[in-house]
């Protein structure tokens, strides 16, 4: 057997033309193509007939379907020798929400009416301030300019329901003034005031009234108008009767002297008058003698009274009989009074009570 490493190559055959190495893709790049111990026995180069590999590729030309592709060394790297790996740069990042042009145009335009509101309500509350420490400066009590001491603080008096020089008195009494009088009217008392009583006003101060004509009470200051329903009420507190007045005759001498020829005349300078008188046992569990539970007393205007008398008279409220509850009864009552003591008041009063007086029509 024959050493293969001693024997001899056989000889080569000459290329043929389409085996010569031309410029091409591949020329370059064939793993054969440099001088070496296998160049001559490359599968491009020069294969046999019947050859598994085939024909010989020609120059230029491109490979076949399916044939292998030449290997592609890599790009020369950039790193330096021994240098370490470098990181692969970070990844872009996107921009937060809130940095993006549609949000922060929006975001600033709130912004600055959020300001703007904000120096609004400060110049505002400042004003507020002022007008506030202004308020509280015209409670305070006013001062002397020329001693700086304060003004002294008194109570308003009330005076609701005095004449006006009754309500004067009161007001400078305390040491305040009157100031403005409205509504001034003959036999008028004090309505209104103002500052209201029981406040406190500087010293010095006017108090405004307003007058009226007093409201009817059943005293002598102010009686009720005639024709007023009067209550007759126990000492229990129950509303036992009712008492009328009606309107008066005051010149009734003619007619008491029809009645009957034998009743005196009135004396000289005064006058006969008659007053009818209804009666109403409203809760009373005794009878009600009319002319006897009932006093009625003529008043003059200056304080002189004056008593019925007894004539006969027509429809005499003496002849009335006993009333029990539900029962009514009228009459006349007689008055002689001078011509001098008219335009008084009629004082009427129930068993033991305080009389209550009624004009005299």
């Amino acid at each position: 057997m024959t050493d293969p490493s001693t024997a001899e190559p056989p000889p080569q055959a000459a290329p043929s033309p389409s085996q010569e190495s031309v410029p091409g893709p591949y020329a370059a790049r064939a793993p054969y193509s440099a001088p070496g111990p296998y160049a001559a026995q490359g599968p491009y180069l020069a294969s046999p007939p019947g050859s598994p590999y085939g024909a010989a590729p020609t120059p230029g030309a491109p490979p076949p379907p399916g044939a292998p592709q030449a290997y592609a060394p890599p790009p020369p790297s950039t790193v330096p020798p021994g240098a370490p790996f470098a990181a692969p740069p970070p990844p872009k990042q996107a921009r937060p929400w809130f940095k993006r042009g549609w949000f922060v145009v929006p975001v600033v335009a709130v912004f600055a009416f959020i300001t703007i509101g904000a120096l609004a309500s400060a110049i505002g509350g400042d004003d507020d301030a002022n007008r506030d420490t202004q308020a509280s400066r015209d409670d305070e009590p006013a001062r002397d300019e020329r001693s700086e001491a304060p003004v002294a603080r008194v109570t308003v008096p009330d005076v609701k329901g005095m004449d006006l020089g009754a309500a004067e008195a009161a007001v400078r009494a305390v040491g305040l003034v009157v100031g403005d009088v409205s509504g001034d009217t003959e036999g008028a008392v004090v309505r209104n005031q103002f500052p209201a009583p029981g406040t406190r006003a500087d010293e010095g101060s006017a108090v405004d009234l307003t007058l009226a004509l007093p409201e009817p009470d059943g005293t002598r200051q102010h009686p009720f108008p005639a024709g007023t329903v009067l209550a007759g009420i126990s000492g229990s507190g129950v509303e036992e009767i009712s008492v009328v007045l009606g309107a008066a005759n005051w010149d009734a001498g003619a007619v008491v002297a029809a009645e009957n020829r034998f009743n005196d005349p009135p004396p000289a300078g005064s006058v006969h008058v008659l007053l009818p008188v209804t009666i109403t046992n409203l809760a009373s569990e005794d009878a009600v003698v009319p002319w006897l539970a009932v006093d009625i007393v003529y008043v003059a205007p200056d304080g002189r009274s004056f008593d019925k008398e007894f004539e006969v008279i027509p429809n005499d409220l003496t002849d009335v009989g006993d009333l029990f509850v539900g029962g009514v009864g009228s009459g006349n009552l007689l008055f002689t009074v001078p011509v001098d003591a008219l335009g008084g008041l009629w004082a009427v009063s129930y068993g033991w009570s305080d009389s209550v007086f009624v004009v005299a029509n």
